[in-house]
């Protein structure tokens, strides 16, 4: 997370592994014209149950993986956003991409300082804004954009930074609009929220984790909390993973905490089903079936520099130790990359490793550049050749499309410091294709087809 000025940039830097931060000062900063933030990325729907997270194959398991082709044969930029204010940390999420009227086109939703802002078609043309000027906040977070009442038109959720050591989440309406808010017992930063039907009751729950180790579980309609669960630590840059675990019909809540190094798992009902405990920071936690054998698996990775796998059960499966910290803060990349009929499981190094693991925690292969790897990395067949391909950035400026077994099929400097949260796929024009969008500290780039191909 990068601000401009050797000022700013020491703050952020140690925002962005998880210390606090003056955001009074820097709320001040931004109405003279000095901050910005970005945020977001949503996620795909789960089986038997309404879109949740209609965007780019990314879905409540956090594998960040898009079942849609892409058409990347060649690093085109099609348009680049230019942030308005003069200054960004450069560690939070893509935006957001749904369709927030119902009119078959999609709109980003991203945190810019003060505001959270929705843009839509012709791009970057603005629909709305939303302040958290007046309550001395600033929007870091992915908002999670989701249909929870059935018309067909998204709500936001989100909670901007604030100062006074707390964070307001708010529930807005497709036009941005406030339906309610709710007040958390301390702050809560990065992570996105998740947004699910915990029990299979029909309504949808709003889970979220704060910076004292708190995971809430909002009634969706109404804000009222349906349980607080209390693991300590720090969890607030962690986003939950939700899937059912045990196959009963109930999702669990799976939260990583980079206070203590812990892995929670929560039942629909707040209680504790199981505790790991890595030994370093966990920034993200996925889960999923990678071996094809009817199970889930659970994979997190640490900031100590080690990538875990464990059972569903929250038993240790196996540990591959990396050559420095893991910086999957919107969880690890689950895909099959070669089509062999078993998923591979991707990570970004800060040493400049994008690592591939078989789902025995076997090394497939590592792809090695300068400049750290910038958070989590996304997978899908992005040049439209039948195989899937991963899209990684660096926090040197550079992005890269790697090939299923490591090769580079390209490479493309956009300057700057890039975002630590993770890239963004969707298809923003309805041309079948998805676009690629990353962030640097001045700029949100969106990368598509090459024109004429």
């Amino acid at each position: 997370m990068i601000f401009s000025g050797s000022r700013t940039r020491a703050i952020a830097v140690s925002c962005a592994v998880g210390h606090k931060w003056n955001v009074s000062q820097l709320v001040s900063s931004v109405a003279l014209g000095a901050f910005l933030a970005l945020g977001s990325l949503p996620l795909a729907a789960q089986p038997a149950a309404p879109p949740l997270w209609a965007f780019g194959g990314y879905n409540l398991q956090r594998t960040n993986f898009t079942p849609r082709p892409g058409g990347l044969t060649a690093p085109h930029v099609a348009w680049r956003l230019a942030f308005e204010t003069t200054a960004s940390p450069a560690s939070v999420s893509p935006p957001a991409a749904a369709d927030l009227d119902g009119d078959g086109q999609v709109e980003l939703i991203y945190g810019e300082g003060v505001r959270l802002v929705a843009l839509e078609r012709p791009f970057p043309r603005r629909r709305w804004e939303f302040s958290v000027m007046g309550l001395n906040g600033i929007v870091l977070m992915t908002p999670a954009v989701v249909d929870v009442d059935g018309d067909r038109r998204p709500e936001v959720f989100f909670a901007p930074y604030q100062s006074g050591g707390f964070s307001t989440f708010h529930r807005l309406d497709w036009r941005g609009q406030v339906v309610w808010t709710f007040q958390s017992r301390a702050y809560t930063s990065y992570a996105s929220p998740a947004v699910a039907d915990l029990d299979g009751d029909g309504r949808f729950e709003v889970i979220f984790a704060d910076n004292q180790g708190h995971v809430y579980a909002l009634d969706a309609a109404t804000g009222r909390a349906r349980w607080t669960y209390t693991m300590g630590g720090n969890a607030d840059m962690n986003a939950p993973a939700v899937v059912d675990l045990d196959r009963d019909g109930k999702r669990e809540v799976v939260i990583g905490n980079h206070g203590n190094g812990a892995i929670h798992a929560i039942d629909h009902e707040g209680r504790q089903r199981w505790v790991f405990q890595t030994g370093g920071s966990v920034y993200g936690v996925t889960v999923d079936d990678a071996d094809g054998d009817g199970a889930l698996e659970v994979y997190a990775a640490d900031w100590a520099g080690a990538v875990h796998s464990l059972t569903a059960q929250g038993r240790l499966r196996w540990t591959v130790r990396t050559r420095g910290p893991v910086t999957s803060y919107n969880g690890l990349t689950v895909a099959d990359l070669d089509r062999d009929g078993t998923k591979e499981i991707v990570a970004g190094v800060q040493d400049g490793t994008v690592l591939c693991l078989s789902p025995a925690g076997r090394t497939l292969w590592q792809f090695q550049r300068r400049g750290h790897i910038s958070g989590s990395v996304a997978a899908g067949d992005l040049d439209r050749d039948g195989q899937n391909e991963v899209f990684a950035g660096s926090h040197n400026g550079f992005v890269y499309l790697i090939g299923p077994r490591g090769d580079l099929r390209w490479e493309h400097r956009l300057g700057g410091r890039l975002a630590y949260m993770g890239v963004t796929a969707e298809d923003l024009d309805g041309d079948g294709l998805v676009e690629v969008l990353v962030n640097n500290d001045e700029s949100l780039f969106i990368f598509s087809r090459p024109p004429g191909r």
